[in-house]
């Protein structure tokens, strides 16, 4: 089936290339000229359903490692103090986060509202218009919470958050937060280069009713690690808890575990995710932080891999 030529007593053959719209790629419309209109806005965020299979096959597998150490007497494992046994079928619900402080992290756990397991990043749904569609975005929350998700993350990367009005953006953290009920934690996501924004977002996150902020290191700028030490510790100021994002791949620049150790002292920095997709990072965090820091993943693809290390889950793209 390949395209070849003969040359000489050689027959080459080369596979054939494939066209680029047959790489799925979702590419933003321009915006036509015969039209003031905004082009259509797509949903970011490609199916990870492997991985978030995986990554509660983990989550099962390290309740499964802690009932047996339990049950053997082997001592306390990555999740936490022995668990008793049972003869009831482990699931992913087998992991308590209240009773597990090396995985749901104990930063004053009063003060910490997120729960160890599987956070979904949501979309932001829009209508071919390009304004947001509301109604289904109610149809996610709800099915979220009717499905047992530990947590969701609002106006983030995934959530298109850069491309809403400020009209739009309190507009879905309060549809966010009226369809929830309190019956989930809500991350949203209030970071950016600019401290004085970030301070606007985080208390207008906290005003709207949300449990904790998603502040992703200053990007482009490529800060030194002691600028993003009190960047961090700045939005922690404003009173919510705050969830520090460390994804180098797209800021250009990372956070070393050093550097998160020393905001783990700031009692509202509660957790990570930390997207590198080294998992040598969980354990090297850990030392450092001890229980303070809830870590969650980043990386869907390493996942499972960073909550057997140690890890308390994950913050992953929508199936």
């Amino acid at each position: 089936g390949f395209p070849c030529e003969r040359r000489g007593n050689q027959l080459l053959c080369a596979p054939r290339r494939h066209p680029l719209s047959h790489r799925r790629r979702l590419v933003r419309p321009q915006t036509s000229s015969k039209s003031l209109s905004r082009p259509p806005r797509i949903g970011q965020g490609a199916p990870r359903l492997k991985a978030r299979t995986m990554l509660r096959t983990a989550l099962v597998a390290a309740a499964t490692i802690a009932s047996a150490d339990a049950f053997t007497g082997a001592g306390s494992s990555a999740f936490g103090a022995p668990r008793s046994s049972s003869s009831s079928p482990l699931s992913v619900s087998a992991i308590d986060p209240a009773s597990a402080a090396d995985a749901s992290g104990s930063n004053s756990d009063a003060l910490n509202p997120l729960k160890a397991g599987s956070t979904v990043a949501l979309i932001t749904p829009f209508t071919p218009a390009g304004d947001v569609d509301y109604p289904t975005l109610r149809s996610l929350l709800r099915l979220h919470v009717e499905s047992g998700t530990d947590g969701l993350c609002i106006l983030g990367t995934t959530g298109e958050a850069s491309v809403l009005t400020p009209e739009e953006r309190d507009a879905v953290l309060k549809v966010a937060v009226e369809e929830v009920k309190g019956k989930i934690p809500i991350l949203a996501g209030t970071g950016t280069v600019d401290p004085a924004k970030v301070k606007d977002l985080t208390l207008h996150a906290m005003d709207v009713g949300c449990d904790a902020a998603l502040v992703v290191t200053p990007y482009y700028v490529k800060p030194p690690q002691r600028a993003l030490v009190r960047h961090m510790l700045a939005a922690a100021d404003h009173g919510l808890p705050v969830v520090v994002y460390n994804v180098p791949g797209r800021t250009g620049v990372d956070m070393k575990p050093e550097s998160l150790a020393q905001c783990a002292d700031h009692e509202n920095v509660v957790g990570v995710k930390e997207a590198t997709g080294d998992i040598s990072r969980v354990g090297a965090i850990r030392e450092l932080t001890g229980d303070k820091l809830l870590l969650l993943s980043g990386d869907d693809e390493t996942d499972a891999e960073f909550v057997l290390a140690g890890g308390g889950g994950g913050i992953s793209l929508p199936p």
